[in-house]
């Protein structure tokens, strides 16, 4: 949820400088320098922490999926016919998973591997609405790569699915979904760990 509140901070909309001089204000900052004493909001009772589901690990969440095929909306939506599946699964359409408040039924879902090749969580793509990462799985350091990675040869490193499908098609070469530009620098090292001489 924090995540996508900050995803909401943009030039062209969404929460802008308004809303953060409002938020500052509230904390008792004012123009010209001046402090004054922050309004005191009423406290809460503290909510004990909560555990995730056993619906929100990735491993089972993987296992309920469904193979998924080149009819799935989202790939029709990209203009992506003909590109690789087999390592991506569908969520059936009776599926109790909820995220942010959506249903992810139906959702494309991308295994995002830790760089020893384990899962460590996943991408989930509804049929509509916007992409989410299953929570209590961290995606830093992750990875997927659409396409086979060869020894020194090119390797392209892409934000999101739908660019590594466009690079993969392109080009022929394997293309690295890093699951956000915050990831390329992790997924890059680990990459070239593997291997030194990959461009």
């Amino acid at each position: 949820d924090v995540r996508a509140a900050f995803k909401t901070i943009t030039p062209d909309g969404g929460t802008g400088a308004g809303t953060l001089f409002k938020i500052a204000a509230g904390h008792g900052w004012r123009m010209g320098g001046e402090r004054t004493a922050p309004k005191q909001a009423t406290k809460k009772t503290p909510e004990p922490p909560r555990k995730p589901a056993n619906s929100a690990n990735a491993e089972l969440v993987w296992g309920r999926g469904l193979p998924a095929t080149n009819a799935h909306r989202y790939i029709r939506a990209k203009q992506a016919g003909g590109v690789p599946c087999d390592d991506l699964r569908v969520l059936p359409a009776n599926d109790p998973l909820v995220i942010g408040g959506a249903s992810m039924a139906g959702a494309l879902v991308v295994p995002a591997y830790a760089p020893d090749g384990k899962l460590q969580s996943l991408q989930l793509i509804p049929p509509t609405g916007k992409k989410m990462n299953l929570p209590g799985s961290p995606m830093a350091g992750t990875s997927f790569t659409v396409g086979e990675i060869k020894p020194g040869e090119l390797v392209y490193l892409c934000e999101g699915l739908a660019t590594a499908w466009a690079c993969w098609q392109a080009t022929g070469r394997a293309a690295v979904v890093c699951f956000g530009a915050g990831n390329m620098r992790a997924v890059a090292g680990a990459l070239r760990e593997r291997d030194a001489g990959a461009k």
